[in-house]
């Protein structure tokens, strides 16, 4: 079958394993064999065709880890892989799949850090890692993404603060970070004011906006001001100063209502008396 050229079998009850050597077809340009009960892992040897662009296995039973040889896919576009039980660290080969538009690895067993590799696939306009076991720290590389407008990380074990530099992300318009072990102050600048807050529940541990006041210190990382309780003296003072501007403008008022009644009573009208004449000239 080496001039096949598409694969679309989705949506079926096809069973087993995919053959080894499948992607290896010279003219095979797109694979889709999502929504069946596919088995086993999935195996990738040395030759990819250069022509295959996009490959569908979502909602399948595959399991195991991705191979280093992933990073054979040079030409994709589009992986999905997401509803499989697939395992492990994501491999840093990843970042050689330089055409990756789409990603989707969500409702998977994927743990260990988030591969910062991911970050060299700059066409990439959707990342999908949400539902799986990652952990670690949100690599810093992500932010290297110009063009990302999806971000779903929820539902891990990440750690640490969301990096401040995501603010920059003009082209990010939806992200998801909730139901992970995230920490710090949610940042409030650039691209943050336009995120949902339902974006960041799930995490005890951050604090801002819609989601409660930060712990003391907390917020510090984020180069944002930390105010200090107010000592008692200050508070004192405060209370005096208030105290004292109000006597100031009370006597402002009482000097400016006489101002006023007397201005009225110095213009007040004075009756003259006069009586009618009557004369003729001759």
């Amino acid at each position: 079958c080496e001039s096949l050229t598409r694969i679309r079998m989705g949506q079926n009850f096809f069973n087993g394993s995919i053959p080894k050597g499948l992607f290896g077809l010279p003219n095979l340009s797109q694979v889709e064999l999502q929504d069946n009960y596919l088995t086993g892992e999935l195996l990738v040897s040395g030759r990819v065709s250069p022509d295959l662009g996009q490959i569908s296995l979502s909602n399948n039973q595959l399991s195991g880890q991705l191979p280093p040889a992933i990073g054979n896919f040079s030409g994709v576009q589009k992986l999905l892989l997401d509803g499989n039980k697939f395992a492990g660290p994501i491999p840093s080969e990843i970042g050689k799949l330089q055409q990756l538009s789409k990603l989707d690895f969500s409702h998977n067993l994927f743990s260990g850090r988030i591969a910062p590799e991911i970050s060299r696939c700059k066409l990439l306009t959707f990342v999908d890692l949400s539902r799986n076991e990652l952990s670690g720290e949100i690599p810093n590389e992500i932010t290297s993404m110009r063009i990302l407008n999806y971000l779903n990380l929820s539902r891990n074990h990440l750690l640490g603060s969301i990096p401040v530099t995501i603010a920059s992300m003009q082209s990010l318009t939806s992200v998801d970070f909730s139901y992970n072990n995230l920490s710090g102050l949610v940042p409030s600048t650039g691209q943050f004011s336009y995120f949902n807050y339902t974006s960041f529940l799930g995490n005890s541990d951050l604090c801002g906006p819609y989601l409660g006041p930060c712990k003391d210190g907390v917020g510090k990382g984020n180069h944002q001001l930390h105010l200090k309780p107010l000592s008692a003296t200050t508070k004192l003072l405060l209370v005096l100063g208030l105290l004292f501007c109000s006597m100031v403008f009370a006597i402002a008022a009482i000097v400016k209502a006489r101002s006023l009644r007397n201005a009225s009573e110095s213009k007040a009208w004075r009756l003259t008396a006069f009586q009618r004449l009557d004369f003729t000239c001759d």
